[in-house]
């Protein structure tokens, strides 16, 4: 594994839930719902301002908002993250995913890795001037642009709020998260549109959606060390003849506090 530049990892805990993405090459976007973290792209972040949800309409909000999925990735270099491993990979009993990063954006045109951005207080979607883009607009909006093309569409067209919501959804307390350099993929309602090519690949999956990956978008597995004898052999089998590499995650102490990544 090259210590140079840095990769897309994702750390998942040891469950038969967890290990569908090796067995049937899919990714799991969750609803915004189920995340554990209150303030993270909940509707928290968006019925307290009443001046915009009046502008909308209060129904908007949970049809639109509560129906994205969201994928978390992080960029290091190695995946030796201390954190990462102890809170998501079940305090080394589980894994991390190494992905192809062009795979995952070039093959799904509409679905892009986006940066989350940490800040040390909530959007005020209330002042309507608010501005936001994504990672992959040059365009700038405001909120209140938002709000005109969503009120004066002559049918329904979820998608100027999609936009906005989707940016909330990467929106994070600087204090609490600021050290995940965390990027996410987000299934919006256009991703959904039968019109929309990726759709056929997009599949509901109780509280989300999976996603059909490409063919060699999963590049190597690294395993925590404390994954047991009989979780390691079922990943061996399920993973044989795919040309996935495997590593192992190890503390190491030598003068400082590091995580050895060895190929095994």
């Amino acid at each position: 594994m090259s210590d140079t530049g840095r990769k897309i990892y994702k750390y998942y805990s040891y469950s038969d839930y967890s290990l569908d993405v090796l067995q049937n090459n899919q990714l799991f976007f969750s609803f915004p719902s189920n995340f554990n973290d209150p303030f993270d792209s909940s509707a928290l972040l968006v019925k307290p301002y009443k001046k915009f949800c009046d502008s909308i309409g209060i129904t908007s909000i949970d049809e639109i908002f509560e129906k994205q999925g969201v994928c978390c990735f992080t960029k290091s270099i190695k995946p030796d993250n201390k954190h990462f491993w102890s809170l998501y990979a079940g305090n080394y009993t589980g894994f991390a995913l190494e992905f192809d990063e062009d795979e995952l954006n070039s093959k799904y045109w509409t679905l892009h890795l986006e940066k989350v951005h940490y800040f040390d207080n909530p959007m005020n979607l209330d002042d309507f001037k608010n501005t936001f883009s994504t990672n992959q607009s040059d365009r700038t909006y405001t909120i209140e642009e938002c709000i005109k093309e969503f009120t004066n569409s002559t049918e329904y067209n979820p998608e100027p709020l999609d936009r906005l919501f989707q940016y909330l959804h990467l929106y994070k307390e600087k204090n609490v998260w600021g050290n995940e350099n965390e990027y996410r993929m987000i299934i919006g309602n256009s991703s959904r549109n039968p019109a929309n090519p990726i759709s056929q690949k997009i599949h509901l999956k109780d509280e989300g959606y999976l996603l059909d990956l490409c063919p060699n978008a999963i590049k190597s597995i690294i395993l925590g060390y404390k994954m047991s004898p009989e979780n390691k052999k079922r990943i061996y089998k399920i993973i044989k003849d795919t040309g996935i590499t495997i590593y192992e995650a190890t503390p190491d102490i030598v003068s400082q506090w590091a995580i050895t990544i060895k190929q095994i």
